[in-house]
């Protein structure tokens, strides 16, 4: 399986690691204003880009980028099977370690982010370095990964893949770069003797609602005992009650996990749009980002045909 890999692509992937070397620099001389644009602006954008076409983050993430370079040249294997499930547990639990840890380190302290980059970046290329091409951390280890899945089940926009001159097959299973809106139900339905929503990916889908909500519910004040608790006690709620609907109701896993992707999506922009809407000045305050964020929820859960759902190879 091959690709072209453009010129303006290239240019995109090299112009990102530009941006991320320009933002650690920022951090390095204490910039407060750069962590605000980083948060209130460019994150709360990438959810809705995960939306419309999860393949164009994919295409560009500088992580992926240092992640393919490193794997491409010094990667010697494919994980197996169980090392890529642990990968990928470990990289759900990273997510649930990170957004909390936003309240109380992140949001706020420039050196804190810096070292979390710095620390990030050494994974990235020790996992370059002892797993092959991108497999160790955009296949596994990277906790954007399930979001992107996550909200990837239903692509509005099918955008080609940028990486791979040619498929090596450096995971077993469930590269989004192959598989696309397949991806999640390929692993989660991998094993017919399990629940779908004890595969590590079925289980984010009943926990991230709960993660979102117990981040937008805290400060950045609050004590860090408190943000990690209500993360636990609405993390467990939230796995509980809409895993107990879910085996009440018995709904499809394609119904199920597009309406758990559905209720996180939108608690995200319900809670995010009021800080976004002050960090650019949009007149209206938040509700023409809530308006936008509803209206392109609605368009995406409207069953599409085959051909609309970016499910190509």
């Amino acid at each position: 399986m091959r690709t072209t890999l453009s010129l303006p692509w290239r240019l995109a992937q090299g112009t990102a690691v530009v941006v991320l070397a320009a933002f650690v620099a920022a951090l390095a001389l204490d910039r407060r204003d750069v962590l605000d644009v980083f948060w209130m602006i460019v994150i709360p954008v990438l959810p809705a880009s995960f939306l419309v076409a999860p393949m164009l983050w994919r295409n560009v993430c500088p992580l992926a980028t240092i992640n393919h370079w490193t794997g491409d040249r010094t990667g010697r294997q494919p994980p197996s099977p169980q090392t890529l499930r642990m990968l990928q547990w470990t990289g759900i639990a990273l997510l649930f370690v990170l957004v909390p840890l936003r309240h109380v380190v992140l949001n706020t302290i420039p050196v804190g982010m810096l070292a979390l980059v710095a620390v990030v970046g050494v994974i990235v290329l020790l996992a370059g370095v002892r797993w092959a091409v991108r497999a160790g951390f955009c296949n596994g280890l990277c906790p954007v990964r399930p979001v992107e899945l996550l909200y990837g089940q239903r692509p509005l926009v099918d955008v080609p893949r940028a990486r791979c001159a040619t498929c090596v097959l450096c995971v077993p299973v469930g590269c989004p770069d192959v598989w696309r809106a397949r991806t999640m139900p390929r692993l989660i339905d991998n094993h017919a003797n399990r629940p779908w929503f004890t595969e590590p990916f079925g289980f984010f889908t009943l926990a991230f609602p709960g993660l979102v909500l117990a981040y937008f519910l805290t400060t950045d004040l609050t004590p860090w005992t408190t943000v990690y608790g209500l993360m636990l006690v609405l993390v467990a709620a939230s796995v509980m009650t809409l895993g107990g609907l879910i085996a009440l109701l018995k709904p499809s896993r394609a119904l199920a996990t597009a309406v758990l992707a559905a209720l996180a999506f939108g608690l995200y922009y319900w809670y995010a749009a009021p800080g976004f809407a002050e960090a650019i000045r949009l007149p209206g305050g938040p509700w023409p980002v809530r308006t936008v964020a509803g209206l392109l929820l609605l368009v995406w859960v409207v069953p599409r045909g085959p051909h609309g759902n970016g499910q190509g190879g």
